[in-house]
């Protein structure tokens, strides 16, 4: 079992239910579905994919829950930063996990595609007047490369022993290190939390 799979049947058991309420928008299972696709999309064309991990600085809100359920059904390997974590924290995350697609909100967009230029760049939200444009192979704007995005199934399942996330601890005793969660430990967790 994976949790893309829980996504898609709810979307077809009850597609008109409340599935998601984030700062006073709703989506309902079948709109939740639409968007995660139209995310994996969006990722696919980046080029993520299996085991291709892809770090993602957003806070909460429902950009985050769409990226992640996204690499999740494309098989692509989550990695979740704090938005708050600074340039050596980012660097060492994107270095040691190989990374090669960022997540991120506006307002950070200058700063980390100038510090990662390499990288394709995933830019959430509108920037405000004092942030920089950026453009450029591999910069896209979330908002409109979602909404061009098809909103159909990408067809793609992970391997369930495949790496899933990759959470960093906090670094206290030295460099942060990478723990890994497999799709079927990452499901198993959530079928625990769910009979409690």
């Amino acid at each position: 079992m994976f949790l893309a799979d829980a996504l898609a049947r709810h979307a077809a058991a009850r597609p008109s239910d409340l599935a998601l309420t984030v700062a006073g928008e709703q989506l309902t299972w079948s709109g939740l579905a639409s968007r995660v696709h139209r995310s994996a999309h969006v990722l696919l064309g980046l080029g993520a994919g299996a085991d291709a991990p892809v770090v993602s600085l957003l806070g909460n809100g429902r950009e985050l829950v769409e990226t992640q359920l996204a690499a999740l059904t494309i098989g692509a390997v989550y990695v979740p930063l704090l938005p708050a974590s600074v340039g050596r924290e980012i660097e060492h995350v994107v270095r040691d996990s190989g990374a090669r697609i960022l997540i991120c909100e506006a307002d950070r967009a200058a700063d980390l595609h100038e510090a990662f230029p390499d990288l394709s760049l995933v830019i959430v939200g509108e920037p405000d007047g004092a942030v920089r444009a950026v453009s450029g192979p591999g910069v896209v704007a979330y908002a409109a490369a979602t909404e061009a995005a098809g909103d159909h199934d990408p067809g793609v399942r992970p391997d369930p022993q495949a790496v899933a996330t990759i959470r960093y601890t906090s670094g206290t005793t030295g460099t942060p290190k990478g723990c890994l969660t497999t799709h079927d430990r990452l499901a198993w967790a959530a079928a625990v939390y769910l009979s409690q």
